[in-house]
């Protein structure tokens, strides 16, 4: 082996060093002031619980939430089908975040969507977590 095969077997083997993976930052999620308490459950997972009753006590009246989703809220039943944008809104962010949720004062939403968001996707979120914090909310009475 001359002096260039060797040259060109070394530069050969380390051009093709495998590159590491970019590490994944962890997804923060989004949130926003909200005075309600807002818990949301697939229904699957109520199916082992030992009240049966506890689906129909937490129907929304919104069938495209019932069909999937306990929607607990305090104030109760915050999610009816006349509120349709609040329960648009809830439905769209229940898809990519199950474990929406609504306590302490803070709604939080984990996006599925890789960070960091592009503004104009962050508002997007934005706007229906606002919708949802605003149908949630309807019912508290403010004492002043």
């Amino acid at each position: 082996m001359g002096r260039k095969t060797l040259r060109e077997w070394f530069d050969h083997i380390f051009s093709r060093r495998p590159v590491s993976p970019p590490l994944d930052r962890p997804i923060e999620p989004l949130r926003l002031p909200c005075e309600a308490d807002l818990w949301c459950r697939k229904r699957t997972s109520v199916t082992t619980m030992l009240d049966p009753t506890l689906f129909e006590r937490y129907t929304t009246g919104d069938d495209r939430i019932d069909e999937d989703w306990i929607v607990q809220t305090n104030p109760p039943s915050a999610f009816k089908a006349e509120f349709k944008d609040g329960c648009d809104a809830l439905l769209a962010l229940l898809q990519e975040d199950a474990g929406l949720h609504a306590t302490k004062g803070t709604l939080s939403f984990t996006p599925r969507a890789p960070q960091p968001l592009e503004e104009s996707v962050k508002n997007a979120y934005m706007q229906k977590m606002q919708t949802v914090v605003r149908t949630a909310e309807r019912e508290l009475k403010k004492v002043i």
